[in-house]
């Protein structure tokens, strides 16, 4: 059996910045039902398995009758190029 790929994604709700032709109700132009030049938006999740440098999941339960906790993980990123920096302007 091969061993699972691990992946990890970021999701953004762009619509809330209204980046992007997102469909919108009440909206005049991109409210229009049946129109094909808004898409519908919500969550949109990007791949950014190439800049983690280390993670670890903790789920589970170490006891058979102990209570399921909720998961946990922690994700380093290598930030060199300052893709996750909110204040770089360059950065996604």
């Amino acid at each position: 059996m091969a061993k699972p790929v691990q992946k990890v994604e970021i999701g953004f709700d762009l619509t809330e910045n209204n980046v992007g032709p997102y469909f919108r109700l009440d909206d005049p132009i991109a409210g229009v039902l049946d129109g094909t030049d808004y898409v519908l938006g919500g969550t949109i999740f990007f791949d950014v398995t190439s800049a983690v440098k280390q993670f670890t999941i903790r789920r589970g339960k170490s006891r058979q009758l102990d209570r399921y906790s909720t998961g946990q993980a922690r994700i380093s990123f290598n930030n060199n190029n300052r893709d996750f920096d909110p204040e770089y302007e360059s950065s996604p």
